[in-house]
């Protein structure tokens, strides 16, 4: 009833309105004299009758054309559906009832005239009709504008008035004929509507005056050019005579000038900066670019930051002595030592988010040789819209040094292949398992099932995800890779259609001492999860390898390469696209050493690291996850890709610059101790088997290698020596059957002198 109740209230109100208009122009034409024409009287009875069908004819078309249906509808596109429907009703209605034997200008005018009131009424009431729907709602808003760009818009259609009028009146030499301010008045309505709608088409009501810049200053150039090419149509097709045509190129420019002045002189009095502080700590800016140029303005403008910037510093030599808002350029990066001695700097703010990993940890390094306190502005990708806020601004992260590039994800291929799919997660307690859970969840999957055989970390991700994704269908699992029987009751259950396998035991000193248990988890569980996944006919299956699988030196890497062949052989022979992802450490996992270093250096050293050249991939959790997901759309079955880690980087290196980022002094306040290589460790760690034959992929940072086969008969007859090897406790034969498997491997475990477990 309450629908009804208001479509009716709808319809009465256009009735009134039509009516309106109806009345306006006979008032127009033949009372008041505005447009030319003999002066009658209008009785009833030569209005109400043509009313009655003028305004049947009206709501009839209004429902023909759906203008009653458009509810959910923006206050924009009602607008624009609303001035179709009356534009071609007004040609309808002037083939069947305007006199055409009429003087041409006369009924042009009427006609236009009658179009104008129209729309002015009909989508007068509307607008505001959607903004108080708008309001009711708790926003300020209807359609972009709030309360102040009504404003705004008001102050424009003064300045579009005052400008028409100016232009008539410098086109005359002051003096405007009578004739000619006629001619001003009757076409000042059209050049407001016009100019009005091609502002707001071009979206200048939508952007905010203090933040006017080159880009508001290119669209008043194109609203003002295109609303003087609109108002010249109707000009010249209503015949206006002796209409000054210098009149549009005067107004266009006074136009331009007023409403782009207006815009930017209120930006520069909001950014017009107080008198310099001499007070506040002493602020050297790393990076005179645009991020330094932003934070400068808002160091300056908030009055609550109690900071005294006293320069810049900048590699660009063609920045050398300039400045920025009053603030010098006083030199290089490498200046920054001498210059917090010089200049009193008491903190430092590098402002270079595009700033790679080699450029921070040279900066850094020129930071970190004094007491200066040192904060930085995060990474592009961190910062929301591009702007730059002092909020913002924090400490340096490990991250930051490492410096990785933005992963750019082809989100459509990876929502194919996961949205509204049941996805299976292996090891979804562990570090990569549960940024994994992280990314998958946002593309919506149906159904999203957490397998993990420790209880606490399954529990903790659990809960996060269910605060962050309370709509969606959760499943967490205790049970572990080997128990087939469960695996296969939650394929049978679950029907999952997508599996990241993670789970693996991954920690290189403890496996050398445990080959048995790395031979059960790496390779025997990843036997039975990918003969499970066969038999469900499960859609993909990715396995996460590591670069420790390359020429293994450890028994974890020979385990994971195993479990590579292992993948690599059966996808010939199922429909289930089968894909390893290998790459190498992520930064802060479990068990890594940046969570080691931290405790060493809370507890006041010394720091351990193996050997002074010993160097490893990194890349942090969140490109790891995302480059899984990317690698697992491009993989087909068989496919082992590589990620893109970068250049290695030098563990010594990594904890001289953990030290540095606690406010301490390598070698000073923490020392660094090695202590040599431990068992089933290297020095280097590699990507890619010599004879793999990597190539590109459509991505930048995946890499595919070609297919290393083993023969399927011979493996399977291997694994399953293995399998009974291990159930055994047999290491040292453990040892020789994975050296016979994989001849690249160099173990370097000796069990002669090992204690049994």
């Amino acid at each position: 009833m309450k629908g009804k109740l208001y479509l009716f209230e709808k319809i009465a109100i256009d009735a009134v309105l039509v009516n309106l208009a109806f009345f306006g122009v006979f008032w127009l034409r033949f009372q008041s004299g505005l447009l030319p024409g003999e002066k009658l009287p209008v009785s009833p009875s030569n209005y109400l009758v043509p009313a009655a069908v003028v305004t049947g004819f009206w709501l009839f078309l209004f429902t023909l054309f759906g203008l009653y249906r458009k509810r959910g509808a923006s206050v924009y596109n009602q607008i624009i559906a609303l001035a179709g429907t009356i534009t071609f009703g007004v040609f309808i209605l002037v083939l069947l009832t305007f006199d055409l034997s009429d003087p041409f200008p006369r009924t042009r005018m009427v006609i236009f005239s009658y179009w104008l009131l129209l729309i002015g009424f009909l989508g007068s009431w509307r607008f505001m009709i959607a903004y108080k729907g708008e309001r009711g709602k708790g926003g300020a808003r209807a359609n972009n504008l709030t309360i102040k760009r009504l404003g705004v818009l008001g102050g424009d259609l003064v300045i579009f008035a005052i400008c028409y009028y100016s232009a008539f009146l410098l086109r005359f030499g002051g003096r405007i004929p009578s004739n000619d301010f006629s001619t001003f008045l009757n076409t000042l309505p059209l050049v407001l509507i016009i100019r009005f709608g091609a502002f707001y088409y071009f979206g200048l009501y939508r952007g905010i005056w203090k933040y006017a810049g080159i880009n508001e200053l290119i669209s008043i150039l194109k609203a003002t050019l295109a609303s003087s090419l609109v108002i010249m149509a109707p000009i010249y097709f209503l015949r206006v005579a002796g209409y000054p045509r210098s009149v549009f190129v005067i107004d266009w420019a006074l136009v331009v000038l007023l409403t782009g002045g207006m815009r930017f002189a209120l930006r520069a009095v909001r950014e017009t900066p107080p008198l310099s502080k001499s007070s506040g700590k002493r602020l050297l800016i790393v990076g005179a670019g645009d991020a330094g140029d932003m934070l400068l303005r808002e160091i300056k403008k908030n009055k609550g930051l109690d900071y005294n910037p006293v320069g810049f510093v900048d590699d660009d030599l063609n920045k050398a002595g300039v400045k920025i808002h009053g603030v010098p350029v006083l030199g290089r990066c490498e200046d920054i030592p001498e210059l917090i001695n010089s200049r009193g700097v008491e903190e430092i703010i590098i402002a270079i988010p595009s700033a790679t990993g080699a450029q921070m940890r040279r900066i850094f390094g020129y930071c970190r040789r004094s007491r200066a306190k040192f904060l930085t502005i995060p990474p592009l990708k961190e910062i929301i819209g591009g702007e730059v806020h002092f909020n913002q601004v924090r400490e340096v992260r490990m991250e930051d040094l490492l410096g990785r590039e933005p992963v750019d994800l082809d989100m459509e291929l990876i929502r194919k292949y996961l949205e509204g799919k049941a996805v299976l997660i292996t090891g979804a307690g562990g570090s990569i398992g549960s940024e994994l859970c992280r990314q998958v969840a946002g593309f919506h999957p149906a159904k999203l099932i957490l397998l993990d055989r420790a209880e606490n970390s399954l529990f903790y991700i659990e809960m996060e995800l269910r605060e962050k994704f309370p709509d969606l269908y959760l499943c967490p699992l205790i049970c572990d890779i080997n128990n087939g029987e469960k695996l296969k009751r939650i394929m049978n259950n679950l029907n999952p259609q997508v599996i990241f396998h993670s789970a693996a035991y991954k920690h290189v000193p403890l496996m050398e001492d445990h080959p048995e248990e790395a031979v059960l988890n790496n390779i025997l569980g990843t036997k039975r999860i990918v003969l499970i996944a066969h038999q469900a006919k499960v859609e993909k299956f990715v396995m996460i390898s590591t670069d420790k699988a390359v020429r293994p030196s450890s028994v974890m890497g020979a385990t994971k390469r195993i479990a590579e062949l292992y993948v690599q052989g059966f996808s010939k022979q199922s429909q289930t696209q089968f894909v390893t992802v290998r790459f190498g450490n992520v930064l802060g996992s479990q068990g890594s050493v940046v969570p080691i270093f931290q405790h060493q250096i809370a507890r006041g050293g010394p720091i351990t690291v193996t050997h002074p050249e010993v160097t490893r991939y990194f890349m942090t959790l969140s490109e790891a996850a995302q480059l899984v997901m990317q690698a697992g759309a491009l993989g087909r079955g068989g496919d082992i890709l590589l990620l893109d880690m970068g250049e290695p980087l030098k563990i010594v290196d990594l904890a001289r610059d953990m030290i540095s980022l606690s406010g301490l002094d390598p070698d000073e306040d923490v020392q660094i101790k090695f202590c040599g290589l431990r068992k089933g460790e290297k020095l280097h760690e590699e990507l890619f088997v010599e004879g793999e034959g990597v190539q590109p992929t459509s991505h930048e940072k995946i890499l595919v290698a070609q297919p290393v086969y083993y023969d399927w008969e011979k493996l399977e007859s291997d694994v399953q020596g293995l399998e009974e090897l291990a159930h055994q406790v047999k290491r040292e034969e453990i040892i020789k059957k994975l050296k016979e498997m994989i001849p690249a491997y160099k173990p370097t475990v000796n069990f002669t002198r090992e204690k049994d477990a």
